[in-house]
């Protein structure tokens, strides 16, 4: 099996040979036959010129035969005038090795012609011949057989002008010379012609090869992927290949050289400036990064191999190198970057969310210990006071009633607690919306002052409220959440203020169209906040003293319930503090005005709305209403039995 392999390929390998060497025969003879009609153009005008003068000077000189003499030369000249305008057309130009052996018979049949007419033109024709022949064997790109075919020509005509002539003719001077020249010449011209063909043919072979060369490697820099290039010191590109122009989105290889490469290829032109001074430097570079721009604006990222060279012939220095577009490559690289970067930004905020997560675990623990403190505290005040009413552990009716009472406040510190935790339960499922009802902003301050008045008074705490002029108060929102944050900011003003002052102010911050943004700060003179624990505040289940012997109670639910409902209002809440110093907690919300307005005044700005506690709360008599209340029906719904009784008697009363 593998000798008839060995066969087979020896037999495609000389079938290969033949081809080639035919290739090169046919590649010779077209050369041959392209490279015969400039010279066959410049030898028929010589000879056209010579024969008009031997026209001239033989027909003088040989005034006898003048007639035989002018038509001899006539027609050569005419013949090689007539091969000169053949050439100018493409059936000559398809065959001049016709109009060769037309034009040498001419002058051959002519010389022969003179020496039969005059023999003493013997030397002279000869010469004449001899001239055409050597012209024809070294002059002329032709082969062997033809300058064979012209020799014959030469010797029969010489021999037949000799025979058909006289005798006298055989005792001319120089005569068995002329016939031993004619003979050496016929000799020498086919070797001549021989060597002139095979230098030819070495010479057309080499021309062969290095033709297949350059085709090889035009076709290896043409079809070659990656965009390949020279390019000059100043700029321009000197030789591309079609895959450059493709990438680079020309049409052609034409219209890419055209570009000044510093400002119309280079994306930034201090990258070529560094470029090329890495390369005189270096000498090469290797890689290197570029962005170019296409025809159509679009970038193309490029890595780009360069090197300085040198022509061989002219000895000028240019670049050249090649470029791949790796625009895909880099956008790859870039988007694996950013989705790493994304995951380690989401692993990070995992981890944060992770620890915030424990962190609010064990806060909530915290959280629901404190609860369980909080919740006792008021229940065992309600159970402890109602069980001493219930077995008269009460010296007077007056007691009692402080047992009563203190039932009473228990009760609602109880339903504090409650009630923001339901709060905080809604905020989070988002079941708590916002209404739009037309507000008075002052009335709401007054009313949330109202309801804490009592605590300021035990404390003996002032609480002033500010209001700047220009600040619009009739507003349309929600006046049951925004009083529940002025409730909770002011109720813990109180909660952490042993003496002072609690100040409200109250200010417009800006206006956007038909909305109001207004600031609100409550300022207090307590115990203050330390920085580590400002920034928990907002958060659920944090409390400013979380210690088991904390001197302040609370559910820590209170300001996170307070920004949910600013926030809600597209406004924000923050707070100042230092220990000792007193907080301000302050806040912003944004609301629709009404077209009516009552804004404070100038000279109202003065009047400094107070509320002291050492001023007791005015008693309502109730009993005036009573003939008004007579005409009313009341629905009461309600499942409990014990709920059932005291809404009876508190109606009743």
């Amino acid at each position: 099996m593998p000798a008839a392999n060995d066969s087979r390929f020896a037999d495609l390998f000389n079938r290969s040979k033949i081809i080639l060497s035919h290739e090169r025969e046919t590649r010779l003879k077209k050369e041959s036959k392209e490279q015969l009609i400039v010279p066959l153009k410049i030898l028929s005008f010589l000879i056209a010129v010579s024969g008009l003068f031997a026209m001239i000077f033989e027909v003088k000189h040989f005034s006898n035969l003048s007639y035989e003499v002018y038509f001899t030369r006539l027609t050569a000249t005419l013949v090689a005038f007539s091969v000169l305008g053949l050439l100018s057309t493409k059936k000559g130009q398809d065959n001049p090795i016709v109009l060769v052996h037309i034009l040498l018979l001419a002058i051959i049949l002519s010389s022969g012609y003179m020496i039969y007419l005059i023999p003493s033109t013997l030397i002279v024709n000869v010469q004449i011949v001899a001239l055409m022949i050597f012209t024809s064997a070294l002059f002329l790109s032709w082969d062997v057989k033809n300058q064979i075919i012209v020799a014959i020509y030469y010797n029969l005509v010489f021999a037949t002008a000799i025979l058909l002539n006289d005798s006298k003719i055989y005792f001319l001077p120089n005569m068995f010379e002329s016939v031993l020249f004619v003979l050496f010449l016929s000799v020498v011209s086919v070797v001549g012609s021989s060597v002139n063909f095979r230098l030819r043919q070495q010479l057309a072979d080499r021309s062969y090869r290095t033709s297949l060369s350059e085709k090889k490697y035009r076709s290896i820099f043409d079809d070659s992927p990656e965009g390949m290039f020279q390019s000059s010191f100043d700029g321009r590109f000197i030789t591309v290949n079609k895959s450059l122009a493709k990438m680079l989105g020309y049409e052609s290889k034409d219209e890419l050289m055209q570009l000044n490469l510093m400002s119309d290829l280079y994306k930034d032109h201090k990258e070529r400036l560094k470029l090329i001074e890495i390369l005189k430097e270096k000498g090469v570079v290797e890689n290197y990064t570029v962005t170019l721009l296409k025809k159509d604006g679009t970038e193309l990222i490029a890595r780009l191999n360069d090197r300085i060279a040198e022509d061989d012939i002219s000895g000028e220095i240019h670049f050249e190198g090649s470029i791949q577009d790796i625009t895909k490559e880099v956008e790859a690289e870039n988007r694996r970057r950013q989705a790493e970067a994304k995951l380690l930004e989401e692993k990070n905020r995992a981890d944060k969310l992770a620890n915030e997560a424990q962190k609010l675990n064990i806060i909530k623990s915290q959280f629901l210990a404190n609860m369980s403190h909080e919740i006792r505290t008021p229940m065992n005040g309600i159970i402890g006071y109602l069980t001493l009413i219930e077995k008269d552990v009460y010296d007077s009716k007056e007691e009692m009633k402080q047992f009563a009472l203190g039932a009473k406040q228990s009760a609602e510190s109880l339903l504090e607690i409650i009630n923001d935790i339901l709060d905080l339960s809604k905020i989070e499922s988002g079941k708590v919306k916002l209404e739009e009802k037309e507000i008075d902003l002052n009335k709401i301050i007054d009313d949330s002052v109202s309801i804490l008045l009592a605590r300021a008074e035990e404390k003996g705490l002032s609480i002033k409220k500010i209001i700047e002029k220009g600040t619009p108060l009739n507003l349309i929102g929600d006046s049951t959440r925004l009083r529940q944050v002025f409730v909770n900011l002011i109720s813990n003003a109180i909660k952490f203020t042993s003496r002072g002052v609690i100040e409200i102010s109250v200010y417009l911050k800006e206006r956007e169209n038909d909305k109001a943004v207004i600031f609100v700060a409550v300022k207090d003179s307590g115990v203050g906040i330390s920085q580590d624990k400002i920034s928990d505040l907002f958060k659920p289940f944090s409390q400013v003293d979380d210690s088991p012997t904390r001197n302040f109670g609370g559910t820590g639910l209170g300001l996170v319930i307070c920004k949910e409902f600013v926030n809600m209002m597209d406004g924000d809440i923050g707070v100042e503090s230092k220990p000792g110093s007193g907080s301000t907690f302050y806040f912003t919300f944004k609301l629709k005005t009404q077209k009516e307005q009552h804004l404070y005044k100038e000279n109202e700005l003065s009047k400094i709305y107070e509320f002291q506690g050492n001023k007791p709360v005015k008693a309502v008599n109730l009993k005036i209403f009573n003939n008004i209340r007579n005409k009313f029906r009341i629905l009461l719904a309600e499942d409990n039995v014990v709920n059932q009784k005291i809404a009876m008697k508190i109606l009743t009363d």
